[in-house]
């Protein structure tokens, strides 16, 4: 079962129409159409750190997921450890964002698209061509979009439009998100190590 308030549903719908064991049903956060506990697991990626209430959206979710039920979750981090010119090359996408997106919808896409072909593009094919030349490590992971160098185009436009199209952006240290994991209701909460941070998984209390 797929939920989201946007239109995106209905291609979500097209493109699994031949599933027999997958739904989608549009609904926010706020009405979601399903009881409590009706769930074994709930996988919430890239939803809450653009609402304007994390924990209170969290707390929806983990409600519908059976008490000792899995709840994965993933929101964008807030740089942790990164040093002094990663946050500069963010402080300057951050005050592109707040300008694209209140661009008219039709505007903000083709914004977004020509980042994703301008800016994304050009760095993740740095990226490609020193884990070809370097091989892959801990070093060319904490090169810029370097997370995207074996993605798809599709995936790439996607995150563009995800990260400068949308007006609320909140960002977690990993002990932030560890406490509103906990505050959500979730115990025994495991945050992977890896890219993309922050993501983890936690059991309903």
């Amino acid at each position: 079962e797929s939920v989201d308030p946007s239109e995106a549903v209905l291609s979500a719908a097209e493109l699994n129409r031949d599933r027999i064991n997958g739904r989608v049903t549009r609904a926010s956060i706020d009405g979601i159409p399903f009881a409590d506990g009706s769930f074994d697991l709930a996988i919430c990626l890239g939803v809450i750190h653009h609402l304007p209430d994390p924990v209170l959206a969290l707390q929806r979710v983990v409600q519908k997921v059976r008490p000792g039920g899995h709840v994965l979750v993933y929101v964008y981090y807030a740089l942790d450890e990164r040093g002094s010119f990663f946050r500069g090359l963010f402080i300057i996408a951050d005050m592109v964002r707040r300008v694209v997106s209140n661009f008219p919808a039709p505007l903000k896409s083709w914004v977004c698209d020509a980042i994703a072909f301008l800016v994304y593009l050009p760095l993740v094919g740095v990226a490609k061509l020193a884990a070809a030349v370097l091989g892959n490590g801990d070093a060319i992971e904490r090169l810029p979009l370097a997370y995207y160098r074996n993605k798809s185009l599709r995936e790439i436009r996607t995150d563009a439009l995800d990260r400068f199209g949308t007006s609320v952006e909140r960002r977690f240290t990993r002990e932030a998100f560890i406490d509103m994991m906990q505050a959500a209701g979730l115990e025994n909460v495991v945050v992977s190590p890896r890219m993309p941070f922050w993501h983890g998984v936690g059991q309903r209390r």
